[in-house]
């Protein structure tokens, strides 16, 4: 989580509804007013706080201390009842994403921020992984809404970081997805990878990227050299990379062989002008030839 998101957290956390204040506290007014008729008829009034009042003072902060409950868990004892709630996170839990932000934030320079950053994305992963797993992560109707949604961005923004940004969100969230079933995605890649819808091939290469399935070998190398756009020709070289520990000899020197073709830019994509191809297809091939 960025500080700004941790931020925004606390800010939504924190926040109570104006409504039950005003209510609670015209609630505590009223309880705290006595008001009592003497046998003349005269008409008498006090004020006290009791235990009334101050139950309804307290139940102002209801609904943050619900939201922190629902957080990290915690107990609640009244009248001889105990509610406990085990929460998404742990004290220890919230404690380890704050400490892993803070590295990520507070890093020295970019390696350290990169080393950071993957310690975090796998604390986020093992926190994550078992409310995913419980239900399904990989339905059709989300993989086929990210694939469109990413067309639209192609189609509706301007070229530039903004929209390279937005796009890689969308193939990170399709991975992640993949990270929590795995045995699922394998066959939803292959079928993805085969559409002509460069949005669906787009979700299949970033389903493979985590699958690392040596059996979507021929339709990512079909996609680094047919691919419409630089993106996902880089996305086509990352999913590469993760299925080469896989591969065998023969597919791993077609795989070479392909890779070494592209690099005189034979369909004059501006690889050399595109600095994440310039670097990213050289590095593709050292990861074959590691595993020759």
């Amino acid at each position: 989580m960025t500080p700004d998101e941790i931020q925004d957290l606390i800010r939504k956390v924190a926040h109570v509804p104006l409504p039950w204040v005003v209510a609670l506290l015209m609630t505590a007014v009223l309880t705290a007013v006595h008001v009592e008729r003497a046998p003349n008829g005269d008409v008498t009034a006090s004020f006290g706080v009791g235990s009334p009042t101050l139950i309804a003072l307290g139940l102002i902060w209801l609904p943050m201390l619900l939201k922190v409950f629902a957080l990290v868990g915690g107990s609640f004892k009244a009248a001889g009842v105990e509610a406990i709630v085990p929460g998404v996170l742990s004290e220890a839990d919230a404690i380890e994403l704050g400490v892993r932000t803070r590295q990520v934030t507070g890093a020295r320079d970019e390696a350290d921020r990169a080393a950071a950053a993957v310690e975090l994305e796998d604390s986020i992963a093992r926190l994550t992984l078992p409310v995913l797993s419980s239900g399904e992560a990989l339905p059709d109707s989300v993989l086929s809404q990210l694939a469109r949604s990413y067309e639209h961005l192609r189609r509706e923004m301007p070229s530039g970081a903004a929209r390279t940004s937005a796009m890689t969100r969308i193939v990170n969230e399709a991975s992640f997805r993949a990270s929590t079933a795995v045995t699922d995605a394998r066959p939803k890649a292959l079928r993805l990878l085969r559409s002509p819808a460069e949005g669906d091939r787009i979700v299949g290469l970033a389903l493979t990227q985590e699958t690392g399935d040596r059996e979507a070998a021929d339709d990512v190398l079909r996609l680094v050299t047919e691919s419409s756009t630089a993106f996902e020709m880089f996305h086509a070289l990352r999913a590469v990379q993760e299925i080469a520990p896989a591969l065998d000899s023969e597919q791993r020197a077609r795989a070479l062989s392909i890779l070494e073709s592209e690099s005189a830019d034979p369909r004059s994509v501006g690889i050399s002008q595109d600095a994440g191809l310039s670097y990213l297809l050289p590095r593709t091939l050292a990861i074959l030839r590691e595993h020759e």
